[in-house]
C-alpha cells in the first residue's frame, strides 16, 4: 500500500437538509473544478449571496472557461459561482477577460 502524498479538490461537503433532490448543473460542477484547481487565485466565500446577476464566462488567464455571475459591487470585477442556496464563491477577474452571454 502506498502513502498518499497529495490530495487536492473537494472531498466532501456539509449539506443542509432538504436539498438532496437538487442536482447541481454540469456547467457549475465544471466551474467549481476549474476554480479550485487554481488555488493560487484568491477565492472568497459569500454565505448570503441572494440576488442573481448577469451570466458571464472567463475568456483569458488561468480561469479560462469558468462560468458564473458578474459581480461589480466592489472595486474591480468579480465572478460569483453560486452553490445552490448555500452561498457563492467569488474570485477577481480582469474586465477584459469577461464575456457576457
Amino acid at each position: 500500500m502506498s502513502d498518499i502524498r497529495q490530495l487536492s479538490g473537494i472531498s466532501g461537503l456539509i449539506i443542509p437538509q432538504n436539498i438532496w433532490d437538487y442536482r447541481v448543473p454540469e456547467w457549475q460542477v465544471e466551474s467549481y473544478q476549474l476554480l479550485f484547481s487554481q488555488m493560487d487565485t484568491a477565492v472568497e466565500w459569500i454565505p448570503d449571496c441572494l440576488e442573481s446577476a448577469t451570466m458571464v464566462r472567463v475568456t483569458g488567464g488561468p480561469l479560462t472557461g469558468l462560468v458564473g455571475e458578474l459581480d461589480t459591487s466592489d472595486t474591480g470585477f468579480r465572478i460569483r459561482i453560486r452553490f445552490h442556496s448555500m452561498g457563492c464563491f467569488r474570485v477577481a477577474v480582469p474586465e477584459e477577460w469577461i464575456e457576457k452571454f
